[in-house]
């Protein structure tokens, strides 16, 4: 049965742009834990060898796993940068509030221009922390990259990608240091 959807009065300028702003934030956060799940399967881990048959299953298994779950498993193999994890626990947060609660918030909603405005600031602060977490995971997985000689191998648009190039050089990679085991060793 196709809905009718005349039953639903006009959108505003500002319920539309809150929607298109709502993808947008979606969008992000999606990109950012891609970025972590990258970093998980070939950093934050204690697999000396990597096969494409492990990616695949890790691929498939991080899908069901939740954003707090995969940070979880960065902190099992590093040591985060105090400063840094409080910046992923609010990113979390935040993350969290608006895929979970938001819209059950009286202080956020579609009717008022001042709950617009509320939901379009909140939003926007999201997504700076998306922004910033996905910076940081795509650098320290193209620092990885260079480490390890997978950087040479990659297609000429990843390597000469604008938005990867300005992660070079900026040593995200000095927010984690590998935890080390009760013998000393780097797990």
């Amino acid at each position: 049965m196709p809905w009718d959807y005349s039953v639903y009065p006009d959108l505003t300028a500002g319920q539309t742009s809150v929607f298109q702003k709502i993808g947008e934030t979606l969008y992000m956060i999606q990109l950012a834990e891609h970025a972590v799940q990258l970093c998980n399967c070939f950093i934050f881990n204690n697999n000396a060898d990597y096969s494409l048959e492990q990616l695949e299953a890790d691929t498939t298994a991080n899908r069901k796993r939740t954003l707090g779950l995969l940070l979880a498993e960065v902190r099992k193999y590093s040591e985060v940068h105090p400063q840094f994890d409080d910046m992923l626990r609010e990113f979390l947060e935040k993350r969290n509030f608006f895929i979970h609660h938001m819209f059950a918030d009286s202080d956020f909603g579609l009717t008022t221009d001042r709950q617009l405005a509320q939901v379009d600031e909140y939003l926007r602060l999201l997504q700076d922390d998306a922004w910033n977490v996905q910076n940081v995971f795509l650098g320290c997985l193209r620092n990885w990259m260079k480490e390890t000689g997978v950087y040479e191998h990659l297609p000429k648009f990843l390597q000469q990608d604008k938005h990867l190039s300005q992660l070079d050089g900026k040593h995200f990679e000095l927010l984690f240091r590998k935890k080390e085991d009760d013998r000393g060793n780097k797990k």
